[in-house]
C-alpha cells in the first residue's frame, strides 16, 4: 500500500453487473437483441449494437476480435468466464486534455478468470476525497491535480499517488478468505423496480494489484502519472457452487412466464437502508448490511424452492435435487467470514 493510505477494517464488497440471459460465462448474450436490461447501465446504451450482437450471439468474448466484442464487456459481463481475458485500455483525456494526458499510451488490462474489474468510483471523486481523506485520516494532497483543459475532468482524481490512496485504502479493507462479494445488477426483466438486485455470491478469493497507464514518453518524464481504477477481484463462485451460488434467475423467468406468475416475488433485493452500499458499481459492504442481504437471499432461496424443484439446472447447483439448498448449507457457503458468520446462522435459524 502506497504511503498516505490505510488499511480499513474488513469490509465486504459489492459488484455492479448488467443482466446477461447466459449466466455471465464470458459468451456474448444467447439472444442479444432481447436483452434490453443491460441498457441500464450507460456505457452499454450509447454503444450496444442489437444487430452485430446477433451476429455473434454465443460466441466467447475471449474468442472475438477486439473490436467485435460488446460493450458489456466493460461493465464485468463475463465475471464468470473460467479463461481470462485481455483488453486494451485508452485514457478518456488523451484527446481532449493533450497537455495533461496527451502522453497516456494505450494499456493492456487482463481480467482473470473468475474474477471482476471493480472500480469504487465515489473513492475517485474528487468533491468525495476531502471527506474521505478526513475520515479515515489519509494522505491525499489536493495540490498534486493537475490544472485541466476541460470541466469534466476537474471532477476525478488524476494524479497517481492521490488514485493510489484512494484505491489502496478502498481494496485494502477488502480480504481474500474473509470478505463476501454481492453480485447485484440494477435492471432485470424479473422486476421493474428501482432496488438493486443480487444476481450471486461468493467470498473474495484474491485482489489484484494496480495497473499503472503505459506512457509514450519515458516513465521519469511524464509530466503527469496515472493508474488503471480497475483491480481484479477473484471470487469463489464456479459451475457447481459449492463455495458461492448465482440465482437461478433465467429458469426462474421461464417457468413463471410458462405458468403465469410473477418472477418478481422470487427476486433477491438488496436491503433498502444498503442502497448505498449496492451503488457507485464497487462499493464497501458492512457486516450490518451483509448480514441483512444474506438473509434477503435465505427467503429468496426458500420461496424459489416451491415452484424451482421440476425445471433445475443441473448446472446450477444451489439447488438440490429435491429442494433448494437447505438454510444451513446456503449460509455456511456464503458467510465464511468468523467475525460474523456464527450472527447470521443464529438469525436465520431464529
Amino acid at each position: 500500500m502506497i504511503a498516505g493510505s490505510r488499511r480499513l477494517p474488513t469490509e465486504h464488497l459489492s459488484i455492479r453487473v448488467p443482466w446477461h440471459d447466459s449466466g455471465w460465462s464470458g459468451a456474448v448474450c444467447a439472444n442479444p437483441g432481447r436483452n434490453t436490461a443491460c441498457r441500464s447501465l450507460t456505457r452499454i446504451a450509447q454503444s450496444k449494437d442489437d444487430t452485430s450482437e446477433n451476429e455473434i450471439a454465443g460466441c466467447a468474448f475471449a474468442e472475438l476480435a477486439s473490436n467485435k466484442l460488446p460493450p458489456c464487456v466493460e461493465e464485468r459481463a463475463g465475471f464468470m468466464a473460467p479463461v481470462p481475458l485481455t483488453l486494451t485500455k485508452r485514457h478518456p483525456y488523451v484527446k481532449s486534455s493533450v497537455d495533461s494526458h496527451g502522453h497516456f499510451a494505450p494499456t493492456h488490462w487482463t481480467t482473470q478468470p473468475f474474477s471482476a474489474a471493480c472500480i469504487p468510483f465515489r473513492w475517485m471523486l474528487k468533491e468525495n476525497s476531502a471527506e474521505l481523506a478526513g475520515c479515515y485520516q489519509l494522505g491525499f494532497q489536493d495540490d498534486r491535480e493537475p490544472e485541466l483543459s476541460f470541466k469534466k475532468g476537474t471532477a476525478w482524481v488524476q494524479e497517481r499517488a492521490n488514485q493510489l490512496v484512494m484505491l489502496d485504502t478502498f481494496f485494502g479493507a477488502v480480504r481474500p478468505e474473509e470478505s463476501l462479494c454481492f453480485f447485484y445488477a440494477k435492471d432485470t426483466p424479473l422486476s421493474s423496480s428501482s432496488a438493486r438486485v443480487i444476481v450471486g455470491v461468493g467470498l473474495v478469493r484474491s485482489v489484484g494489484e494496480h495497473v499503472e497507464y503505459e506512457y509514450t514518453t519515458p516513465i521519469e518524464q511524464a509530466p503527469l502519472r496515472g493508474v488503471l481504477w480497475e483491480r481484479n477481484v477473484e471470487h469463489s463462485i464456479r459451475p457447481g457452487f459449492e463455495d458461492g451460488f448465482l440465482f437461478p434467475y433465467r429458469q426462474l423467468f421461464d417457468l413463471a412466464m410458462e405458468k403465469g406468475l410473477d418472477p418478481e416475488q422470487f427476486v433477491a433485493f438488496a436491503p433498502d437502508e444498503a442502497f448505498g452500499s449496492f451503488s457507485y458499481t464497487s462499493e464497501h459492504v458492512s457486516h450490518d448490511h451483509a448480514i441483512a442481504s444474506v438473509l434477503a437471499c435465505m427467503r429468496t432461496l426458500d420461496r424459489m424452492s416451491e415452484v424451482l424443484v421440476p425445471c433445475i439446472d443441473q448446472r446450477r447447483k444451489c439447488c438440490h435435487a429435491k429442494h433448494c439448498v437447505p438454510r444451513s448449507q446456503s449460509v455456511l457457503a456464503v458467510s465464511r467470514a468468523d467475525s460474523w458468520g456464527p450472527y447470521v446462522e443464529e438469525a436465520v435459524s431464529d
